[in-house]
């Protein structure tokens, strides 16, 4: 299931500034780091990165559960799922 969030949210994840942590991680699911193992968590980190949650799990495994890590691995990389590939 694919959730995008409007333009203007994603932008606003995505330059969050990270020298607030405890900013950073209010009001996100399990304190902002990724569980892959819970269902009903990765369908919220799916709607709120805007992507399918195989992506998740192929960017946790990559770069481990920090949301920040995962969030810049699935904006950076070229995979099967990235547009024009």
């Amino acid at each position: 299931m694919n959730a995008p969030l409007r333009e203007g949210k994603f932008r606003d994840l995505a330059t969050f500034p990270s020298a607030s942590p405890i900013l950073a991680t209010s009001g996100l699911p399990d304190d902002g780091v990724i569980n892959r193992g819970d269902p009903q968590a990765m369908l919220a980190w799916a709607r709120i990165l805007g992507v399918h949650h195989a992506q998740i799990l192929i960017a946790v495994a990559v770069v481990g559960p920090a949301h920040e890590a995962v969030r810049d691995y699935l904006r950076n990389s070229k995979t099967c799922f990235s547009p024009g590939n």
